[in-house]
């Protein structure tokens, strides 16, 4: 779940610059704006709903850190 936090923030922090890089210099159009809400509302949620099923935390956010290899 640290990874996830660290990655999300990431993101957070070079969306501008990814924007300003990579943007048609626009607002994004409300399916763009839908879209991205409902990607990163689902994978948290994905993760959580994993766990609480009992699924392993290394399982549920698939990670290989710390595996040995």
């Amino acid at each position: 779940m640290a990874c996830w936090v660290i990655g999300y923030g990431v993101i957070q922090f070079l969306a501008p610059v990814l924007i300003q890089r990579f943007g048609s210099g626009r607002p994004p159009q409300s399916k763009t704006i839908q879209f991205w809400t409902l990607t990163l509302t689902a994978v948290p949620a994905a993760i959580a709903i994993a766990l609480q099923l009992g699924v392993p935390g290394n399982i549920a956010i698939a990670s290989k850190a710390g595996d040995g290899d």
